[in-house]
């Protein structure tokens, strides 16, 4: 398990290449409800990832994907996210959720996509939903949904890891042996919750580590 986590880390470069419009952004609650605490949106065990994906083509091919665990869905993280992983003026398409209202004030072209717009259903951001899906069913059946809270960000690296060389493993794993000689592993405290993670790293090569914040909005 803790060599696992070290691996992880591996997957993790310290410099990244921010992804490249158009960009899909959304976000998407990860676990289910608790026993006794009701059935709210917030009830439970859910948590809120936020996610940035590349659309490549008129057919929306899906191109690398950045993932980062948001604790409460607020504007100030989502613009922190972009800014972090996407570059500069890039077309950022996004649904009508208020959480987006600055965008395109932080120097990105915004584009809402939403079905209360006209959209059909199936048009709103295709290519990160066909990748929640995927998200959803590798927890699932890989880890019978048993992630706890504080290590989330680790597994989201390592999905956004394998989601990003899916057509590539050899060089996948040269990447792997590449960067792990390069970052520093997590502590027996940090795995098991006894330290808290940084405050944010989005998974893929060039991520920051996880000690380093997102720059301010």
């Amino acid at each position: 398990y803790q060599m696992l986590h070290k691996l992880r880390a591996g997957m993790v470069a310290p410099q990244r290449e921010q992804l490249r419009g158009p960009v899909e952004v959304d976000e998407v609650l990860l676990g289910g409800s608790v026993r006794g605490k009701g059935s709210g949106t917030w009830r439970g065990a859910q948590e809120a990832v936020l996610a940035a994906i590349e659309v490549r083509g008129p057919r929306a091919v899906p191109g690398r994907i950045r993932l980062h665990y948001m604790p409460e869905p607020r504007g100030v993280h989502a613009i922190a996210f972009l800014r972090a992983n996407v570059e500069p003026g890039a077309t950022v398409r996004t649904d009508g959720a208020h959480i987006y209202d600055r965008v395109a004030e932080r120097g990105f072209d915004h584009d809402v996509v939403s079905a209360a717009h006209g959209v059909p259903k199936e048009e709103v951001l295709p290519a990160l939903h066909l990748a929640f899906s995927n998200l959803r069913a590798w927890i699932q059946g890989t880890f019978h949904g048993a992630i706890r809270k504080h290590n989330l960000q680790a597994y989201l690296d390592e999905f956004t890891f394998r989601f990003n060389r899916r057509g590539n493993l050899h060089a996948a794993f040269q990447r792997l042996l590449g960067i792990g000689t390069t970052v520093r592993g997590p502590t027996y405290a940090v795995i098991y919750g006894k330290r808290r993670r940084g405050k944010l790293g989005a998974g893929d090569e060039g991520a920051p580590t996880r000690s380093s914040p997102l720059p301010r909005p």
